[in-house]
């Protein structure tokens, strides 16, 4: 019995330890608390890397949702917002296409601007970035 307690108690430590972590971070971009801070740049925190091939990326956060077990993507921006424009959108579709390489499920995206937007993953925008990619490789060829 004294040994299920003891395998209880540090079972509740972990989980407690583990949802702490990145507490600002969650509070900040308004994510739930469950979800796991794997790593970004908000708070002076170090960045994390995210490559897919010739393509990186560092996020301003990256979570993993234990529940939908899936990546959710964030990115901080300190403007008011007036919608998520383009450029934004191409932005976090590029990090959740290149997670979406490595993971099957889709990843979901978050854009907060002192309150959080979900962006759905576009397929066509992520692969018409990547033709962009050898696009401007060509370009850079010329010179």
């Amino acid at each position: 019995m004294l040994l299920i307690i003891q395998i209880f108690l540090v079972f509740s430590i972990v989980v407690i330890v583990l949802i702490a972590k990145g507490y600002s971070v969650k509070r900040k971009l308004q994510v739930p608390l469950y979800y796991l801070f794997l790593g970004g740049d908000v708070g002076g925190r170090k960045p994390i890397k995210v490559e897919n091939k010739n393509l990186v990326g560092m996020p301003d956060a990256l979570f993993f949702n234990l529940l939908k077990l899936r990546f959710v993507v964030c990115e901080f921006k300190s403007r008011n917002y007036t919608g998520v424009n383009l450029y934004e959108r191409a932005q976090i579709t590029l990090y959740m296409g290149m997670l979406n390489k490595w993971y099957l499920p889709a990843p979901q995206g978050i854009v907060a601007y002192g309150f959080a937007v979900r962006v759905r993953f576009n397929k066509s925008l992520f692969n018409e970035i990547c033709g962009l990619r050898k696009q401007c490789l060509v370009e850079l060829g010329k010179f």
